[in-house]
């Protein structure tokens, strides 16, 4: 058995690894809304500061989504803002070289006001080919959480 890699972001001063654990709710296969929640493993790394998370803060259609707009960014393809349902996780395209990592709620570390969201923590990471590898090592992991229920 192969082991997915985990998606890895890295920036000057900062990085983050993420891992989907399992469905929140794995028993409920026919609900578009409560199948499709996803457990979130992270690492977080700021300033020479280490954190972890698990929450459930994605669903399987943002996942998805997440993975398309870093190949796009990578490939210097024009991209809209990517938002969340729940606001813990946030990467923004700053002009043309640069994304940015941002956390907060679940995700933030422990150390700063988590529920400021206008004031979230993070880091920025320039635009490059290890886009191109996070967005693919995030499909891989999306590939064994297939979105479900969506046939209602």
């Amino acid at each position: 058995m192969s082991v997915i890699p985990d998606m890895f972001l890295e920036g000057v001063n900062g990085s983050l690894r993420l891992r989907l654990l399992r469905y929140e709710f794995p028993e409920i296969k026919d609900d578009k809304w409560d199948s499709n929640w996803l457990v979130v493993f992270g690492e977080g790394h700021i300033d020479g500061r280490r954190w972890r998370f698990e929450s459930p803060c994605l669903s399987t259609a943002e996942v998805g989504a997440l993975a398309d707009w870093l190949h796009k960014v990578a490939n210097g393809e024009e991209v809209s803002e990517i938002d969340f349902i729940e606001p813990n996780l946030k990467f923004d395209l700053i002009g043309s070289s640069q994304v940015r990592v941002s956390f907060a709620l679940a995700a933030a570390p422990p150390w700063v006001n988590r529920y400021d969201l206008d004031n979230r923590t993070g880091f920025d990471a320039k635009i490059g080919a290890h886009l191109a590898k996070a967005a693919a090592d995030l499909r891989s992991q999306f590939e064994v959480f297939p979105v479900r229920g969506m046939d209602e």
